[in-house]
């Protein structure tokens, strides 16, 4: 996650000014989701997004989630489940597909890089022009990818 995106995250995470933003403003639906896809949404694709969220009291785990996104070793207890997470891709008998989007948001340059360092038995395809929503941004290049990867047919 860069700089300004973990600003943004520590500052939406916060009980004050944050919870406000986040709960009574619906500025994680109303922003960051669109910003973090290169689709346009339409309005019944908008609906969908927006229906679980509608009321303010809707959106605490909105709140809940954003703090435990781990940004600078904090929450401990999510960093060392990304870890073992990680360990646990790096190893073991199956084969992993890693899609990734141009430019990336979450899964960026740097993390494409470690993970071709590091993964073992590990195929990485860039399905397109996409930053995090990647199924919103690309969803017939992800079908194909996987078709391609699992060998079924077209």
């Amino acid at each position: 996650m860069d700089e300004c995106s973990s600003g943004l995250f520590r500052h939406l995470g916060t009980p004050d000014a944050g919870a406000r933003m986040v709960i009574d403003e619906n500025f994680f639906i109303n922003v960051v989701l669109p910003a973090g896809m290169t689709h346009e949404l339409t309005e019944p694709e908008w609906a969908q997004y927006c229906a679980p969220f509608a009321r303010p009291e809707d959106r605490w785990p909105i709140l809940r989630w954003i703090q435990q996104i781990p940004i600078e070793g904090e929450p401990i207890d999510v960093v060392d489940a990304v870890l073992a997470n990680q360990q646990t891709l790096l190893s073991g008998p199956l084969a992993r597909l890693l899609m990734v989007g141009e430019p990336g948001a979450v899964v960026g340059q740097a993390e494409v890089a470690w993970a071709r360092a590091h993964g073992h038995d590990l195929t990485i395809a860039t399905v397109g022009a996409g930053t995090h929503f990647l199924p919103q941004d690309c969803p017939t290049a992800i079908a194909g990818t996987l078709r391609t990867w699992l060998s079924l047919p077209g």
